[in-house]
């Protein structure tokens, strides 16, 4: 079986998820360790499915890579968002596996932001792993984009992130 260490990782980051790509593809099967290696962060749940955890409600939508739903954790009463990648995903290759690393270590790292969701935490269960995400309202960044019909010019790009930078709201944005 093949092991990566974090000192592999350090020197060569791709041959290091190339590693962990080849293991978890000959496993087909994630465990807590597994997807704590895969994702390079320490605090995953094990469960036997979502369910156990969360009470999931509606798709939120969906991605190349994985499908957003509203859940509610068992026994409490925030709703989060929440991100289900496939063992099937995550197989296809390397690449990918890399994406969803990178994704999760920036939005592990990143600190609190009124317009960037917040990990929660991470579930992984033998066929997936999930984020769990604060909701928040306020539509994406593509939403104004595709009502618009078109891309955003420079400017209105810049004034878009300046808003976003000083805290206004996506419903602000026209």
């Amino acid at each position: 079986m093949l092991r990566a260490t974090a000192e592999s990782a350090a020197e060569d980051p791709r041959a290091f998820v190339i590693n962990l790509w080849g293991e978890l593809y000959s496993q087909q099967r994630l465990t807590k360790g597994l997807a704590q290696r895969l994702l390079g962060v320490d605090t995953v749940e094990e469960a036997t499915s979502l369910s156990v955890p969360f009470d999931v409600g509606s798709l939120l939508g969906e991605g190349q890579s994985s499908k957003v739903y509203v859940a509610t954790r068992r026994g409490g009463r925030t709703r989060v968002a929440l991100k289900v990648m496939s063992l099937e995903m995550l197989c296809q290759s390397a690449e990918m596996l890399s994406m969803v690393r990178a994704e999760v270590q920036a939005l592990h790292e990143l600190p609190p932001h009124p317009h960037v969701t917040s990990l929660l935490g991470v579930l992984c269960t033998p066929t997936e792993i999930s984020l769990e995400l604060e909701l928040l309202d306020g539509g994406d960044m593509l939403g104004p984009i595709e009502r618009s019909g078109r891309a955003f010019t420079e400017q209105q790009a810049r004034s878009l992130l300046g808003q976003l930078s000083y805290g206004y709201s996506l419903h602000h944005i026209r």
